[in-house]
């Protein structure tokens, strides 16, 4: 008799496998680390999240591969490509990062916690599972994984009223997104029978003629993975989730968690649903639009760097999501060319506010920034080079990431988004902008001697300023990689 429940091959999920059980390792060695010595458990985190990126990249060139089938001869439930694992390397240095800037944010704050390491590695795991999903059930199952330790992440610190009811808020309206998203794929499970991605695009093949309520689950879909990006009108619940968390856990909300849920979109929208293009691009559109113009607006009105760069955010994901709009190879490439390019953009700025924090002054404030080049040239300069990223000045990187999604839909003959997207940036050049004055023009009203200025802190702001300048003069290295990652992964037309 043949045998109908194979064995699945565990070898392509090594660095899925590998962090789930350090994770469980290290929370258990966290009992017995003294109090006073709980910032080993960083070090052993970022060690754990350097082994599993090497896995990763053993895996670069291979054949993509998936497993987890539910019998002999199908597809399997998770998949490794290249796709997946250039999302994976993002999501490696988005944990990276957020490690080395939060080890010496959390001594100065004493909360230094084991778990805090623990959480952040569960919600990589997640965010990884979701990347390289095949099937419906291991995207809900990674979004839920990881959301829930940001849940916590996001109240980390229990003392302050502003963190718990960012934390309560961001449970409560990510619950409720997450209820879309179920509902959603309930629905288009209802209409085709399937929750593999392939075997869903082979039902809707045979449908004839407009099928209601597959419509109704790619709605719901789609607004639930909206609220997880930020998109508007979905958007609400970031301003306040990004200013109570921990600034660390701020800066990696801001890029992990929304580049694994453009994963899933890309890789479901253009696997599983390519011939409702014509559907999706269109709600996508009108969000997109209305997102960069939403966040970069509101964005000017902020006197809170920390809450500008949440609504900075936002104005980010509308961009990004302009290349879905294209809908096609140019599009699907300049969506995973954005987000390494935020990556690059997004921790050195929010390193920036990290290291003005002293004292009795949070490193928040623009008041904060005033004068900062006068007396600290050098850091003064990298955090110009990071803010003209933000605002797409070339020649750097961030210039870059803005031109091919724009590229991408005048391709599609989008021209008149082209247009409002070309607008909403020189809206977000204004606020960017103000930050570098008050760098450079404002009078001091504090001297920096106290800045923090680890050698973590900046060996991060230095890289991300100096791979900003040379990536925005020399881009070819991420448009490879990341038309490698559409071509190796997106079952393209």
């Amino acid at each position: 008799m043949p045998n109908d429940f194979p064995i699945p091959s565990l070898a392509p999920l090594a660095p899925e496998l590998f962090l789930l059980a350090a994770a469980c390792i290290l929370l258990l060695a966290d009992l017995w680390i003294p109090k006073d010595r709980k910032g080993i458990t960083g070090y052993i985190a970022l060690g754990i999240v350097v082994v599993a990126a090497a896995l990763t990249l053993l895996q670069f060139g291979d054949p993509a591969v998936t497993t987890f089938a539910a019998r002999t001869g199908a597809q399997g439930m998770v998949v490794i490509d290249t796709f997946s694992n250039v999302f994976k390397i993002i999501l490696y240095g988005a944990t990276i990062l957020t490690i080395l800037i939060g080890m010496d944010f959390l001594e100065a704050e004493k909360q230094h916690h084991g778990e805090y390491y623990v959480l952040l590695l569960f919600a990589l795991l997640g965010l990884m599972f979701m990347v390289s999903a095949n099937d419906l059930l291991v995207v809900y199952l990674g979004l839920e994984l990881s959301a829930l330790s940001i849940y916590v992440l996001v109240g980390y610190f229990r003392e302050e009223k502003r963190s718990t009811e960012a934390a309560l808020k961001y449970f409560v309206l990510g619950s409720l997104a997450s209820g879309f998203v179920l509902y959603g794929m309930s629905l288009i499970y209802g209409a085709t029978g399937a929750t593999m991605l392939p075997s869903i695009a082979a039902a809707i093949g045979g449908f004839e003629g407009h099928h209601l309520i597959l419509s109704f689950g790619l709605v719901f879909f789609l607004a639930g993975f909206l609220f997880k990006i930020s998109a508007a009108p979905f958007h609400m619940w970031t301003p306040d989730a990004f200013e109570g968390a921990p600034t660390p856990i701020t800066a990696f909300m801001a890029v992990a968690p929304k580049a694994a849920a453009l994963a899933v979109m890309m890789r479901v929208l253009v696997d599983a649903l390519p011939s409702m293009s014509d559907q999706w691009s269109s709600i996508l559109m009108v969000v997109a639009v209305l997102t960069m113009f939403v966040g970069n607006v509101a964005a000017i009105a902020q006197t809170s760097v920390k809450r500008m760069l949440a609504y900075s955010s936002i104005a980010h994901i509308g961009f990004a999501l302009l290349g879905l709009v294209a809908a096609n190879e140019l599009g699907y490439m300049s969506v995973v060319l954005y987000m390494v390019v935020y990556l690059l953009m997004n921790f050195g700025a929010f390193g920036g506010l990290i290291m003005l924090r002293r004292g009795q002054i949070s490193g928040e404030k623009l008041d904060d920034f005033s004068g900062l080049a006068a007396e600290r040239p050098g850091v003064g300069l990298m955090l110009l080079i990071l803010f003209f990223s933000l605002a797409g000045v070339p020649p750097t990187v961030g210039f870059i990431g803005k031109l091919y999604p724009i590229l991408a839909v005048v391709q599609a003959g989008h021209i008149y988004v082209a247009v409002l997207a070309v607008l909403a940036s020189v809206i977000g050049a204004f606020f960017y902008l103000r930050v570098v004055w008050y760098i450079y023009f404002n009078k001091p009203e504090v001297k920096f001697e106290n800045v923090n200025l680890s050698p973590a802190m900046a060996g991060v702001i230095g890289l991300s300023a100096v791979t900003v300048l040379w990536f925005g003069i020399a881009p070819s290295t991420l448009v490879t990689l990341s038309t490698a990652a559409v071509n190796g992964g997106l079952i393209l037309p």
